[in-house]
């Protein structure tokens, strides 16, 4: 099922556990490190799933990270 799933991103779509996230990437940065610190420390999250913003290059820095964090 989906429970301990936090799904992180743009559009909702009615999803439990879904955390809806700015379209500017400065503050989508800022925002992604605190909902993801809060999720690691949540013993309710087993699992993260972030839905890959813009392949564009405002979004760039952020999309690095997130494909860094994910290989870890």
């Amino acid at each position: 099922g989906s429970e301990g799933t936090l799904v992180v991103g743009f559009e909702r779509g009615g999803a439990p556990g879904f955390v809806e996230m700015s379209r500017d990437p400065a503050r989508y940065a800022a925002e992604l490190y605190r909902v993801l610190h809060a999720a690691d420390e949540s013993p309710a999250v087993a699992r993260i799933v972030v839905v890959m913003p813009p392949d564009t290059p405002d979004w760039a820095g952020v999309r690095d990270r997130l494909v860094r964090a994910a290989s870890d």
